[in-house]
């Protein structure tokens, strides 16, 4: 019975009861567990499984996670399942199913598990209750914390440099280790890192001390290494003019000397009480302890990138600079930008600057500037190269490059300055930027979808569709169009196919992205939604197969009723329909014409019929006036009767002319047919006569306008005369007689007498043409 059922009302086409019935049978003995991977202290990932030894159809499974007191979440990780069958009749299966999840993802606490193992059929999962794991998982992170040597003494470090040791108080679960980071960058190794002064940058670095572990990283402590040295002297370009200064006391001074200046140990200025005087020529010294040296040289006299002391009294030295630094700024500086690969596919800008020469080793620093917005310092690694150029005293060829991934920049229009400026304190005040020698422009590429058939109003009516992905602009770099879902990318080669998932009531979305170096941007988005005739709710095969059937007969019921209302619906509106036609037509008849009875006191009428134009005639059949449509036909006349209307002419308004039948016997004349008058299509036959007639008309003969006339088949031999007691007034119409058998061979006619107007009692014989209209007589 696991089919589709239809009913088909009238014996007609079906109509869908069920799309599918859908039979399912309990698991039998489930049950879940949880295993960790790997199993010794290091594990990475955790997966639940669960089971049963029987159920139908192949089973589905949920999983989910709940942490310490928390609420449970279900895991959406993909689900593996394996579904042996089992021998004989019906078939039914040995499920299994199982999810995997990263430790990281769980997160520290501790975590119970429950799984569902149902039947695979629509609301399955409503149908059974959890099964939990045979045990419990708690994860914690790693401890950790740092020292340094030599310690820092009030926030300083007093030396040029210090060693510092991060090291765990707990290992944590899964076990982890003690990591130095800067930001997101592991520095250091094996939790120890030598910090170092450094005299080229005055950017303050901070370092982390973190336990690390396949769970993540947990901070322990920070450090931020801040130096207190000995003063230092502002750095000096070569060749020029600087002061060193420093006031000292020498009102105590028991010697003669009262200061003396020395560079890098060595004496080069002294002041006694008689005066001060400098060992070289382009230094001097006066008594305020102010030392000037006129022109700065690594090489003249003597390398004056040193350290500088002034010694009062002749005592200790006191430090005026602890390096006095020198320096040569760089010559033809200049900056390129570089993309790789530069064949569209971009993967990276590079920025590089250089320097023909340089003291000392060149630094650099980098921004980006993007549209109209402001600079910003790219921060990622700087690459150098400082090859000496040959000469005393020595001079530096430096370049710089740094790399920027173009994901990292964005979209946009890019621009980029380098600078490169010696490596001195302040060194970058000293120099102007470089721009680089082009910008670089980087879009998405534009995706939209379409789906093969469409979504009708919002939904697909139909078990699956095919929904392409598509660029309407590749971009640059160069992309692809690709669906997601979330995070992960669906479908082949920009191609999904949706499928109506009659196990979950799970609504999904997918995201038509386009997709290069540059990153994702989605384009266009489609929730599939169905529309499609719903299956019967599952029932189970155990002990429900009679309440399918039951199920289905009631259907079969509803429908059936339904149909015969609709019929009675329909039959009762089309006699209404009819009755309110019906009184319509008698209201028009009632107030017609017609219905003023036998006016001329001819006869009874079946319906009398007014003829205003025929006035105290005795004639045959009324002659045809304006707008007449259809003439009925007398097969058969009474022999008995002097006179007999045929039918009534067709008076305005009218559709349809009754017949007489029966008229009263003082009548003289037989009438036979109506002639043709203008405007007429079709005449009336007389094909018997009686013969005891004594005036037979025949045919109309050929009026204006006549598109047939009638035949007369049969005449009596005793046909006589034809005799007329009232005048014919009957003017316009034209009327005319045909009477006995001696027919001439162009339809000439004798016997005929008539009258007309005021030519009473005109005789005619062998008339071609009698027309009492137009008063011409053609006469033999």
């Amino acid at each position: 019975m696991e089919t589709r059922w239809t009913i088909h009302p009238c014996g007609g086409d079906g109509i869908t009861v069920c799309n599918r019935l859908e039979v399912y049978a309990l698991p039998v003995n489930p049950s879940c567990t949880l295993r960790a991977e790997p199993g010794y202290g290091y594990t990475r990932y955790v997966t639940v499984s669960c089971s049963t030894s029987k159920v139908y159809p192949r089973a589905e499974c949920r999983f989910y996670s709940k942490t310490d007191n928390g609420d449970s979440v279900q895991i959406n990780n993909q689900i593996t399942y394996s579904h042996p069958e089992i021998s004989g009749t019906p078939v039914y299966y040995r499920s299994e199913c199982s999810v995997t999840v990263e430790v990281k993802d769980l997160g520290e606490g501790t975590h119970r598990f429950t799984g569902y193992i149902y039947p695979g059929v629509t609301g399955g999962h409503t149908l059974v209750g959890g099964s939990n794991s045979n045990y419990l998982l708690t994860h914690s992170f790693p401890q950790a914390s740092h020292s340094c040597d030599p310690q820092m003494v009030q926030g300083y470090f007093t030396a040029e440099s210090s060693t510092c040791t991060c090291s765990l108080s707990s290992v944590g679960y899964p076990r982890g280790t003690a990591q130095w980071y800067q930001g997101d960058q592991r520095v250091g190794s094996g939790g120890i890192l030598v910090v170092t002064h450094d005299r080229a940058s005055s950017d303050q670095k901070t370092y982390t001390c973190e336990g690390e572990s396949n769970l993540g990283r947990k901070t322990g402590s920070t450090l931020t290494p801040n130096f207190a040295f000995e003063p230092v002297c502002s750095p000096v370009k070569e060749g020029q003019q600087t002061t060193l200064s420093q006031a000292v006391n020498t009102n105590s001074c028991l010697i003669n000397t009262l200061v003396t200046w020395r560079a890098g140990g060595s004496d080069v200025a002294q002041c006694t009480a008689q005066g001060c005087s400098g060992r070289y020529s382009g230094i001097s010294v006066d008594q305020s302890s102010t030392l000037t040296i006129s022109s700065v040289s690594r090489t003249d006299p003597f390398n004056m990138e040193t350290r500088w002391t002034i010694h009062p009294c002749g005592g200790d030295g006191i430090t005026v600079c602890n390096r006095l630094e020198v320096y040569a700024l760089p010559e033809n500086p200049s900056c390129t930008v570089r993309e790789e690969p530069d064949s569209g596919d971009t993967r990276s800008v590079t920025v590089s600057c250089s320097t023909s020469k340089v003291y000392p080793r060149a630094e650099c620093r980098f921004y980006s500037k993007k549209d109209n917005g402001n600079s910003v310092q790219i921060n990622n690694q700087i690459t150098y190269s400082n090859p000496e150029t040959s000469g005393t005293p020595v001079y530096y060829r430096s370049e710089c490059s740094v790399t920027v991934e173009v994901k990292d920049l964005g979209e946009g229009t890019h621009s980029f300055t380098g600078y490169i400026y010696p490596g001195v304190t302040g060194g970058h005040t000293l120099v102007g930027g470089s721009d680089g020698d082009k910008t670089v422009t980087l879009s998405f590429p534009q995706a939209s979808h379409s789906c093969d058939p469409q979504m009708v109003q919002g939904y697909f009516t139909e078990e699956s569709s095919t929904c392409t992905c598509s660029l309407s602009s590749v971009g640059y770099p160069r992309g692809t169009a690709q669906w997601y879902q979330g995070d992960q990318r669906v479908g082949s080669g920009g191609i999904l196919v949706v499928t109506h998932d009659r196990t979950s009531s799970d609504q999904k979305t997918y995201t038509c992205e386009g997709e290069s170096n540059l990153g994702r941007k989605t384009g266009s988005t489609v929730t599939p939604n169905f529309a499609l005739n719903a299956p019967e709710s599952p029932n189970e095969n155990q002990d429900s197969e009679g309440g399918s059937l039951k199920a289905v007969s009631v259907a079969i019921g509803v429908v059936a009723m339904v149909v015969i209302a609709g019929f009675i619906i329909f039959v009762a509106i089309l006699l209404k329909k009819i009755r309110r036609l019906r009184e319509k037509l008698d209201t028009l008849l009632k107030d017609s014409p017609l219905g003023n009875g036998d006016t001329q006191g001819n006869g009874t009428y079946l319906s009398p019929v007014y003829i205003p134009e025929i006035v105290e005639s005795e004639f045959v059949s009324a002659s045809q006036p304006q707008r007449q449509g259809q003439y009925e036909t007398v097969d058969d006349l009474p022999a008995s009767r002097d006179i007999i209307p045929v039918s009534a002419s067709q008076l305005p308004g009218s559709r349809q002319y009754e017949t007489v039948d029966d008229m009263p016997d003082n009548r003289e004349t037989p009438p036979a047919s109506a002639s043709q008058i203008p405007r007429s299509r079709q005449h009336e036959t007389v094909y018997d006569t009686p013969p005891t007639r004594d005036a037979l008309p025949v045919s109309a003969s050929h009026p204006p306008e006549i598109g047939q006339y009638e035949t007369l088949s049969d005449m009596a031999s005793t046909a006589g005369t034809y005799h007329s007691t009232s005048p014919l007034d009957v003017e316009p119409a034209n009327v005319y007689l045909d009477i006995g058998p001696d027919l001439g061979p162009s339809g000439h006619y004798s016997n005929v007498s008539g009258r007309h107007g005021d030519t009473a009692g005109a005789n005619y014989s062998n008339v071609g043409m009698c027309s009492v209209t137009g008063h011409s007589q053609n006469k033999k």
